[in-house]
């Protein structure tokens, strides 16, 4: 399968300001990598969403920059914390934990 993607990491998302809260997607049928970037990439608006992130198994989110790799309130954490939700719409694939965001480049 291919992304059109790059995954960059786990971050903890457990504090205030949520990262990537430009836009929100509830996606509880289809959530997986392909379709977060797809919708991120057709919404309307000034902005281009350069990254994405999956949430909890079914929340996307699309944003404009990338979480800072040192930050205080969403440090990068191990990759297995994020391996918690079963994407809906691969259930191949994990997409995030309760507290913890796969965040994705779109690279487009």
């Amino acid at each position: 399968m291919s992304l059109c993607a790059e995954y960059k990491g786990c971050f903890a998302n457990k504090h205030d300001p949520k990262l990537y809260a430009s836009v929100t997607l509830d996606l509880p049928e289809t959530t997986a990598p392909p379709n977060c970037r797809i919708e991120c990439k057709n919404q309307h608006g000034p902005a281009t969403f350069n990254y994405f992130r999956l949430e909890n198994g079914t929340i996307c989110r699309c944003g404009e920059g990338p979480p800072a790799p040192f930050s205080l309130h969403h440090p990068k954490v191990e990759d297995s914390l994020c391996e918690e939700k079963l994407c809906p719409g691969d259930t191949r694939i994990k997409c995030g934990g309760t507290d913890y965001i796969k965040v994705f480049d779109t690279f487009i």
